[in-house]
């Protein structure tokens, strides 16, 4: 007889009990001591803060979003990026803190379980992988669209037009405030041009998730974003006591590389401040060479060293070790590769099936290894530089007995 059928379990989560599968896992795990995935269980200190705000007060909140998706009684929406908790209709479930990946995030683990079937390589900067190449689009509207080479607009219209997904859970941009990022769902090639670029602040793309599935009733999503995303996508999928109907629906999931973000009114502060530029009075911004840099309207151009713009950036990033997404199916960025170019970084059986299919397809084209190479020493340089800067903050945070997840 099924262990979920001799068992009885008390849920807290209204309209929402656990599956026989959860049970099964969880049991499974107690009978067998596996510590490494029954430590999630027990990581909540007694008597803490049970919702969001335990994370928010700590300064580790990465704005994923996915807690306002969790919410079974939609106490949680997202207001420039941050969660913001209604108390009157909070049943105090838990759910929203369990599921964070700045709760407790396995990395050890989570890695261990996505990439058990996988024949990848590994390496200390640049995690598990397949193959890396540079590519850009072929698409000239994307590319003219595009932050430099395009590559995962023009992926994710393949995946669109060969119906590989049905829609795409991404960060677009505020149609008011200028330069804020927020979560968007994409299903047709207009709706992702308008996608196109970086705006470098934080966006909840998750937070829209449930809803992609649910209400919009889609049943291939892809989600691009920044590792931090792929972090809460990866420990949904593995510890899924919220939105068991909508993992199954995930398939397809590009990492962006990320240094590090800001909140959306930090970053318009620090264009004000350090460019001294009005952010209405800009069209792109762009992150290389070791500076932040600002393309203005009037053809100017401001170039900002990183290490002066980072006393501007979201706190909860220097804790983040992870560069080049790497529990994404496919990692894509420009750093490593020529300008017009992107470094992509193929993971996955499921991305490599898709990227394969694009270049196929016409919709990618690849560079040639002898003409226009990956500087993946670069990509490892700066993977190196953010774990470094992420086990000091641990080191850091635990000295002051502060809350650290991995």
């Amino acid at each position: 007889m099924p262990i979920s059928e001799l068992v009885k379990v008390d849920y807290a989560i209204p309209g929402c009990p656990p599956s026989p599968e959860i049970i099964e896992r969880f049991f499974d795990a107690f009978l067998r001591n596996d510590e490494k995935y029954l430590q999630a269980f027990t990581n909540i200190e007694e008597n803490s803060e049970i919702n969001i705000r335990y994370i928010t007060q700590r300064a580790l909140c990465i704005s994923c979003g996915l807690c306002t998706a969790v919410c079974p009684t939609l106490a949680l929406s997202d207001i420039e990026g941050k969660p913001v908790l209604r108390d009157e209709i909070c049943v105090k479930c838990g759910e929203c803190r369990f599921q964070c990946p700045r709760s407790y995030m396995p990395l050890d683990y989570i890695n261990e379980t996505v990439f058990k079937d996988e024949s990848t390589s590994i390496d200390e900067y640049l995690g598990r992988y397949m193959s890396i190449y540079t590519v850009r689009a072929t698409n000239q509207e994307i590319l003219k669209n595009a932050q430099s080479g395009g590559t995962t607009t023009a992926l994710m219209n393949y995946c669109l037009d060969s119906r590989i997904i049905d829609g795409i859970l991404t960060g677009g941009k505020d149609k008011e405030k200028y330069w804020l990022a927020r979560s968007a769902l994409v299903t047709d090639y207009d709706e992702l041009l308008e996608t196109t670029g970086t705006t470098y602040n934080l966006c909840p793309t998750l937070n829209i998730l449930k809803d992609a599935a649910t209400s919009n009733y889609l049943k291939n999503i892809a989600i691009v974003g920044l590792p931090c995303v792929h972090q809460a996508v990866r420990k949904l999928e593995i510890y899924p006591l919220s939105l068991r109907s909508v993992i199954d629906k995930i398939s397809l999931r590009v990492g962006l590389f990320c240094t590090h973000n800001f909140r959306y009114n930090a970053m318009i502060k620090m264009m004000e401040e350090l460019g001294e530029i009005r952010a209405e009075d800009t069209y792109k911004v762009d992150i290389g060479a070791g500076n932040y840099v600002i393309y203005s309207v009037s053809g100017d151009i401001q170039k900002i060293p990183i290490d002066i713009v980072r006393e501007y950036e979201q706190e909860s990033c220097s804790i983040c070790p992870d560069f080049t997404a790497e529990l994404s199916d496919i990692s894509i960025g420009s750093i490593g590769a020529p300008e017009g170019w992107n470094t992509v970084i193929v993971r996955t059986k499921t991305g490599q099936k898709a990227f394969e299919a694009a270049v196929q397809e016409g919709y990618l084209e690849l560079g040639k290894e002898d003409k226009i190479p990956v500087d993946i020493e670069l990509v490892k340089k700066l993977s190196k530089i953010k774990k470094n800067r992420s086990k000091k903050k641990i080191e850091n945070r635990k000295k002051y007995n502060l809350k650290v997840p991995f």
